[in-house]
Protein backbone atom coordinates (compact mmCIF):
# COMPACT_ATOMS: atom_id res chain seq x y z
CA UNK A 1 0.00 0.00 0.00
CA UNK A 2 2.64 2.54 1.06
CA UNK A 3 5.09 1.40 -1.61
CA UNK A 4 2.64 2.07 -4.45
CA UNK A 5 1.71 5.41 -2.86
CA UNK A 6 5.38 6.35 -2.74
CA UNK A 7 5.89 5.63 -6.42
CA UNK A 8 2.76 7.56 -7.41
CA UNK A 9 4.16 10.54 -5.51
CA UNK A 10 7.59 10.07 -7.10
CA UNK A 11 6.03 10.06 -10.56
CA UNK A 12 3.89 13.12 -9.75
CA UNK A 13 6.99 15.08 -8.69
CA UNK A 14 8.74 14.54 -12.01
CA UNK A 15 8.81 17.66 -14.26
CA UNK A 16 7.58 15.52 -17.15
CA UNK A 17 5.04 13.58 -15.06
CA UNK A 18 2.28 11.80 -16.94
CA UNK A 19 0.22 11.35 -13.77
CA UNK A 20 -0.64 14.44 -11.71
CA UNK A 21 -1.31 13.33 -8.12
CA UNK A 22 -0.77 16.18 -5.64
CA UNK A 23 -2.64 14.27 -2.93
CA UNK A 24 -0.11 11.40 -3.12
CA UNK A 25 2.74 13.92 -2.82
CA UNK A 26 1.05 15.48 0.21
CA UNK A 27 0.47 12.12 1.90
CA UNK A 28 4.03 10.88 1.41
CA UNK A 29 5.40 14.17 2.73
CA UNK A 30 3.25 13.79 5.83
CA UNK A 31 4.25 10.20 6.63
CA UNK A 32 6.95 9.62 9.24
CA UNK A 33 7.96 6.39 7.49
CA UNK A 34 11.28 5.27 5.97
CA UNK A 35 10.32 4.44 2.38
CA UNK A 36 13.32 2.16 1.99
CA UNK A 37 13.94 -1.55 1.89
CA UNK A 38 15.80 -4.02 -0.24
CA UNK A 39 12.87 -6.34 -0.95
CA UNK A 40 13.95 -8.74 -3.69
CA UNK A 41 16.02 -6.19 -5.60
CA UNK A 42 18.57 -7.70 -7.99
CA UNK A 43 20.66 -4.62 -8.79
CA UNK A 44 23.77 -6.23 -7.36
CA UNK A 45 23.73 -8.98 -9.98
CA UNK A 46 23.61 -6.32 -12.68
CA UNK A 47 26.41 -4.11 -11.37
CA UNK A 48 28.75 -6.67 -9.79
CA UNK A 49 32.18 -6.12 -11.30
CA UNK A 50 34.21 -7.97 -8.71
CA UNK A 51 34.90 -5.07 -6.40
CA UNK A 52 31.44 -3.66 -5.57
CA UNK A 53 30.23 -4.30 -2.00
CA UNK A 54 26.43 -4.28 -1.54
CA UNK A 55 24.44 -3.98 1.70
CA UNK A 56 20.72 -4.90 1.64
CA UNK A 57 18.62 -3.74 4.60
CA UNK A 58 14.94 -4.57 5.11
CA UNK A 59 12.43 -5.94 7.57
CA UNK A 60 13.19 -9.41 8.86
CA UNK A 61 10.54 -11.23 6.80
CA UNK A 62 11.90 -9.66 3.60
CA UNK A 63 15.50 -10.51 4.48
CA UNK A 64 14.44 -14.08 5.30
CA UNK A 65 12.95 -14.37 1.79
CA UNK A 66 16.10 -12.88 0.27
CA UNK A 67 18.27 -15.40 2.07
CA UNK A 68 16.20 -18.24 0.64
CA UNK A 69 16.38 -16.93 -2.92
CA UNK A 70 19.60 -14.90 -3.12
CA UNK A 71 22.82 -16.12 -1.54
CA UNK A 72 24.71 -13.78 0.77
CA UNK A 73 28.42 -13.42 0.01
CA UNK A 74 31.30 -11.35 1.32
CA UNK A 75 30.40 -8.77 -1.35
CA UNK A 76 26.63 -8.88 -0.77
CA UNK A 77 25.46 -8.66 2.84
CA UNK A 78 21.88 -8.79 4.09
CA UNK A 79 20.80 -7.17 7.36
CA UNK A 80 17.37 -7.55 8.99
CA UNK A 81 15.59 -5.09 11.26
CA UNK A 82 14.22 -6.59 14.49
CA UNK A 83 13.71 -5.46 18.07
CA UNK A 84 15.84 -8.31 19.46
CA UNK A 85 18.07 -10.93 17.90
CA UNK A 86 15.28 -13.48 18.52
CA UNK A 87 13.40 -11.68 15.78
CA UNK A 88 16.22 -11.94 13.25
CA UNK A 89 16.19 -14.84 10.82
CA UNK A 90 13.49 -17.51 10.73
CA UNK A 91 13.16 -18.69 14.32
CA UNK A 92 9.61 -19.79 13.55
CA UNK A 93 11.01 -22.68 11.48
CA UNK A 94 12.87 -24.25 14.38
CA UNK A 95 10.00 -23.38 16.73
CA UNK A 96 7.86 -25.67 14.59
CA UNK A 97 10.38 -28.48 15.06
CA UNK A 98 10.32 -27.95 18.84
CA UNK A 99 6.53 -28.20 19.18
CA UNK A 100 6.62 -31.81 20.52
CA UNK A 101 8.38 -30.51 23.65
CA UNK A 102 5.64 -27.90 24.13
CA UNK A 103 2.99 -30.57 23.78
CA UNK A 104 4.81 -32.65 26.38
CA UNK A 105 4.90 -29.88 28.98
CA UNK A 106 1.21 -29.08 28.45
CA UNK A 107 0.40 -32.79 28.85
CA UNK A 108 2.50 -33.11 32.01
CA UNK A 109 0.89 -29.97 33.46
CA UNK A 110 -2.50 -31.69 32.91
CA UNK A 111 -4.00 -28.47 31.57
CA UNK A 112 -7.80 -28.42 31.54
CA UNK A 113 -10.56 -25.96 30.74
CA UNK A 114 -10.58 -24.58 34.29
CA UNK A 115 -6.95 -23.45 34.24
CA UNK A 116 -5.42 -20.00 33.86
CA UNK A 117 -2.16 -20.64 32.02
CA UNK A 118 0.91 -18.45 31.52
CA UNK A 119 3.41 -19.33 28.78
CA UNK A 120 6.61 -17.46 29.70
CA UNK A 121 8.95 -16.52 26.83
CA UNK A 122 6.33 -18.02 24.55
CA UNK A 123 8.02 -17.25 21.21
CA UNK A 124 5.67 -18.20 18.39
CA UNK A 125 3.16 -19.57 20.88
CA UNK A 126 3.55 -23.35 20.78
CA UNK A 127 2.65 -24.15 24.39
CA UNK A 128 0.13 -21.30 24.67
CA UNK A 129 -1.84 -22.50 21.65
CA UNK A 130 -1.87 -26.12 22.79
CA UNK A 131 -3.11 -25.03 26.23
CA UNK A 132 -5.81 -22.90 24.57
CA UNK A 133 -6.92 -25.94 22.58
CA UNK A 134 -7.57 -27.65 25.93
CA UNK A 135 -9.98 -24.83 26.85
CA UNK A 136 -7.70 -22.96 29.28
CA UNK A 137 -7.56 -19.17 29.58
CA UNK A 138 -4.05 -18.42 28.32
CA UNK A 139 -1.61 -15.52 28.31
CA UNK A 140 1.64 -15.70 26.33
CA UNK A 141 4.51 -13.35 27.22
CA UNK A 142 7.54 -12.64 25.04
CA UNK A 143 9.77 -9.63 24.39
CA UNK A 144 10.08 -10.02 20.60
CA UNK A 145 7.15 -8.41 18.75
CA UNK A 146 7.77 -10.31 15.51
CA UNK A 147 7.40 -13.68 17.24
CA UNK A 148 4.26 -12.50 19.03
CA UNK A 149 2.82 -11.39 15.69
CA UNK A 150 3.39 -14.90 14.34
CA UNK A 151 1.78 -16.38 17.48
CA UNK A 152 -1.24 -14.10 17.14
CA UNK A 153 -1.62 -15.02 13.48
CA UNK A 154 -1.51 -18.71 14.35
CA UNK A 155 -4.19 -18.19 17.01
CA UNK A 156 -6.46 -16.37 14.53
CA UNK A 157 -6.14 -19.13 11.96
CA UNK A 158 -6.89 -21.79 14.59
CA UNK A 159 -9.83 -19.85 16.03
CA UNK A 160 -8.22 -19.71 19.48
CA UNK A 161 -8.30 -16.92 22.07
CA UNK A 162 -4.93 -16.13 23.65
CA UNK A 163 -3.78 -12.83 25.15
CA UNK A 164 -0.32 -11.91 23.90
CA UNK A 165 1.82 -9.57 26.00
CA UNK A 166 5.07 -8.00 24.80
CA UNK A 167 7.30 -7.85 27.87
CA UNK A 168 10.57 -9.19 29.26
CA UNK A 169 9.85 -12.41 31.13
CA UNK A 170 11.29 -11.19 34.45
CA UNK A 171 8.64 -8.43 34.57
CA UNK A 172 5.69 -10.82 34.25
CA UNK A 173 3.07 -10.74 37.01
CA UNK A 174 -0.26 -12.38 37.75
CA UNK A 175 -1.83 -15.36 39.50
CA UNK A 176 -1.96 -18.47 37.32
CA UNK A 177 -2.82 -22.07 38.07
CA UNK A 178 -0.24 -23.26 35.51
CA UNK A 179 3.06 -21.67 34.45
CA UNK A 180 4.80 -23.15 31.40
CA UNK A 181 7.97 -22.44 29.46
CA UNK A 182 9.57 -24.41 26.65
CA UNK A 183 13.22 -23.39 26.19
CA UNK A 184 12.31 -19.86 27.27
CA UNK A 185 12.87 -19.21 30.97
CA UNK A 186 16.33 -20.76 30.69
CA UNK A 187 17.42 -17.86 28.45
CA UNK A 188 16.32 -15.13 30.85
CA UNK A 189 18.87 -12.32 31.41
CA UNK A 190 19.31 -13.37 35.04
CA UNK A 191 18.57 -16.89 36.22
CA UNK A 192 17.52 -15.89 39.74
CA UNK A 193 15.20 -13.16 38.46
CA UNK A 194 13.71 -15.60 35.96
CA UNK A 195 13.03 -18.06 38.77
CA UNK A 196 11.50 -15.23 40.80
CA UNK A 197 9.19 -14.37 37.89
CA UNK A 198 8.03 -17.99 37.64
CA UNK A 199 7.18 -17.99 41.35
CA UNK A 200 5.59 -14.53 41.30
CA UNK A 201 3.15 -15.61 38.59
CA UNK A 202 1.96 -18.68 40.50
CA UNK A 203 -1.16 -18.78 42.59
CA UNK A 204 -0.85 -20.99 45.71
CA UNK A 205 -0.60 -24.63 44.63
CA UNK A 206 0.10 -23.76 41.00
CA UNK A 207 1.76 -26.32 38.73
CA UNK A 208 4.99 -25.32 36.97
CA UNK A 209 6.39 -27.28 34.02
CA UNK A 210 9.56 -26.17 32.25
CA UNK A 211 11.57 -27.68 29.38
CA UNK A 212 15.27 -26.81 29.19
CA UNK A 213 18.23 -28.12 27.23
CA UNK A 214 20.47 -30.58 29.07
CA UNK A 215 24.14 -29.59 29.50
CA UNK A 216 26.22 -31.11 26.70
CA UNK A 217 23.21 -31.77 24.45
CA UNK A 218 23.21 -30.49 20.89
CA UNK A 219 21.82 -26.99 21.43
CA UNK A 220 24.23 -26.05 24.25
CA UNK A 221 27.05 -27.66 22.23
CA UNK A 222 26.13 -25.47 19.28
CA UNK A 223 26.20 -22.45 21.57
CA UNK A 224 29.66 -23.41 22.81
CA UNK A 225 30.90 -23.94 19.24
CA UNK A 226 29.67 -20.54 18.02
CA UNK A 227 30.45 -18.67 21.24
CA UNK A 228 33.99 -17.58 20.24
CA UNK A 229 32.53 -15.75 17.22
CA UNK A 230 29.81 -13.89 19.15
CA UNK A 231 29.70 -11.08 21.72
CA UNK A 232 29.97 -12.31 25.32
CA UNK A 233 26.71 -12.81 27.22
CA UNK A 234 25.67 -10.14 29.75
CA UNK A 235 27.58 -10.48 33.03
CA UNK A 236 25.85 -12.04 36.01
CA UNK A 237 23.27 -14.00 34.09
CA UNK A 238 24.53 -17.49 34.87
CA UNK A 239 24.62 -20.43 32.44
CA UNK A 240 21.20 -21.23 30.91
CA UNK A 241 21.84 -24.98 31.22
CA UNK A 242 21.46 -24.78 35.01
CA UNK A 243 17.76 -25.24 34.24
CA UNK A 244 18.60 -28.47 32.40
CA UNK A 245 20.02 -30.12 35.55
CA UNK A 246 17.68 -31.43 38.29
CA UNK A 247 19.79 -29.94 41.08
CA UNK A 248 20.27 -26.71 39.18
CA UNK A 249 16.54 -26.21 38.62
CA UNK A 250 15.81 -27.14 42.22
CA UNK A 251 18.37 -24.66 43.49
CA UNK A 252 16.94 -21.85 41.36
CA UNK A 253 13.28 -22.41 42.27
CA UNK A 254 13.42 -23.42 45.94
CA UNK A 255 14.41 -19.98 47.31
CA UNK A 256 11.25 -18.60 45.71
CA UNK A 257 8.88 -21.10 47.30
CA UNK A 258 8.57 -23.43 44.30
CA UNK A 259 9.38 -27.09 44.95
CA UNK A 260 10.52 -29.45 42.21
CA UNK A 261 8.47 -32.65 42.38
CA UNK A 262 9.87 -34.53 39.37
CA UNK A 263 12.56 -34.21 36.69
CA UNK A 264 12.02 -36.16 33.48
CA UNK A 265 14.71 -36.59 30.78
CA UNK A 266 13.36 -36.31 27.24
CA UNK A 267 14.58 -35.66 23.71
CA UNK A 268 13.51 -34.72 20.22
CA UNK A 269 15.16 -35.24 16.84
CA UNK A 270 15.98 -32.74 14.11
CA UNK A 271 16.20 -34.46 10.72
CA UNK A 272 17.69 -33.05 7.51
CA UNK A 273 18.40 -34.23 3.98
CA UNK A 274 22.16 -33.78 4.43
CA UNK A 275 24.75 -31.93 6.51
CA UNK A 276 24.67 -28.88 4.27
CA UNK A 277 20.92 -28.58 4.79
CA UNK A 278 21.37 -28.96 8.55
CA UNK A 279 23.95 -26.18 8.73
CA UNK A 280 21.88 -23.87 6.54
CA UNK A 281 18.80 -24.44 8.70
CA UNK A 282 20.62 -23.94 11.99
CA UNK A 283 22.12 -20.66 10.79
CA UNK A 284 18.89 -19.37 9.24
CA UNK A 285 17.08 -19.88 12.55
CA UNK A 286 19.82 -18.48 14.82
CA UNK A 287 19.07 -14.77 14.96
CA UNK A 288 21.93 -13.95 17.35
CA UNK A 289 24.33 -15.45 14.80
CA UNK A 290 22.81 -13.79 11.75
CA UNK A 291 22.98 -10.44 13.53
CA UNK A 292 26.77 -10.82 13.60
CA UNK A 293 27.13 -12.04 10.00
CA UNK A 294 28.13 -8.64 8.49
CA UNK A 295 30.86 -8.18 11.11
CA UNK A 296 32.15 -11.74 10.77
CA UNK A 297 32.26 -11.51 6.97
CA UNK A 298 34.16 -8.24 7.24
CA UNK A 299 36.63 -9.92 9.59
CA UNK A 300 36.93 -12.93 7.29
CA UNK A 301 35.61 -15.29 9.99
CA UNK A 302 32.15 -16.24 8.67
CA UNK A 303 33.45 -19.24 6.72
CA UNK A 304 35.35 -20.40 9.82
CA UNK A 305 32.13 -20.27 11.85
CA UNK A 306 30.33 -22.33 9.20
CA UNK A 307 33.17 -24.85 9.12
CA UNK A 308 33.05 -25.27 12.91
CA UNK A 309 29.29 -25.77 12.81
CA UNK A 310 29.63 -28.30 9.98
CA UNK A 311 32.15 -30.23 12.09
CA UNK A 312 29.77 -30.24 15.08
CA UNK A 313 26.91 -31.51 12.88
CA UNK A 314 29.15 -34.28 11.55
CA UNK A 315 30.17 -35.27 15.07
CA UNK A 316 26.59 -35.29 16.43
CA UNK A 317 24.90 -36.94 13.43
CA UNK A 318 23.24 -40.09 14.76
CA UNK A 319 21.69 -41.19 11.46
CA UNK A 320 22.58 -44.70 10.33
CA UNK A 321 21.36 -44.19 6.78
CA UNK A 322 20.75 -41.33 4.40
CA UNK A 323 20.22 -37.88 5.80
CA UNK A 324 21.22 -36.31 9.10
CA UNK A 325 19.64 -36.73 12.54
CA UNK A 326 20.54 -34.52 15.49
CA UNK A 327 19.30 -35.72 18.88
CA UNK A 328 18.42 -32.83 21.21
CA UNK A 329 18.10 -33.90 24.84
CA UNK A 330 16.16 -31.77 27.29
CA UNK A 331 14.88 -31.95 30.85
CA UNK A 332 11.25 -31.48 31.85
CA UNK A 333 10.98 -30.11 35.37
CA UNK A 334 7.66 -30.41 37.21
CA UNK A 335 7.26 -28.17 40.25
CA UNK A 336 4.61 -26.77 42.56
CA UNK A 337 4.15 -23.45 44.34
CA UNK A 338 3.54 -23.79 48.07
CA UNK A 339 -0.11 -23.46 49.05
Amino acid sequence: MLWTLYHRAAEARRPDAVLADPRAVELVHGFDFPFAGAGLETQFSRVDNGWVHWLSVDLDASIAARRRLLDATDARLMVAQAQTTWGVGEYELIAGRLEPASREIVDRAQVTAGDRVLDLACGTGNAALIAAQRGAAVIGVDFEPRLLAIAADRARHAGLRVEWVCAELTTATGAFSVVLSAFGVMYGPCQDRAAGAVARCCEPGARVVLASWVPGSFMPAMGATLGPYLPPPPPGGGPPVRWGEPEGARGLLAPHGVSVTESVPSSLSLSFADRGAAVAFLLATAGHVLAEEPRLRHEGRWDHLRADLELLVAQRDSSTGAGVTLECEYLVVLAEKAS
